[in-house]
């Protein structure tokens, strides 16, 4: 008989959670802004300064996988344990 056994965890310092989760949710808040403005754009013509600064800011090449991977890491950082 086979027997499985739980995969051994490594205990999270506080401190680095904290810091990514405090990463994260400023990343989100920022991706946020993003979409508002970028909407803002297409709707009014107007934002652009304010889409232009958080896009120097947080802009990578592949913007989906930007955001699938800040939402990913603060769900990760919220989890428990």
């Amino acid at each position: 008989m086979t027997r499985t056994h739980a995969a051994p965890t490594v205990p999270r310092s506080t401190g680095v959670v904290r810091a990514v989760q405090a990463a994260a949710v400023l990343s989100v808040l920022v991706l946020l802004w993003q979409f508002v403005s970028a909407g803002r754009i297409i709707g009014e013509s107007a934002g652009v300064d304010g889409h232009g600064a958080g896009a120097i800011v947080l802009h990578v090449p592949g913007a989906l996988v930007l955001t699938v991977g800040t939402v990913w890491v603060t769900a990760w950082a919220f989890r428990r344990a």
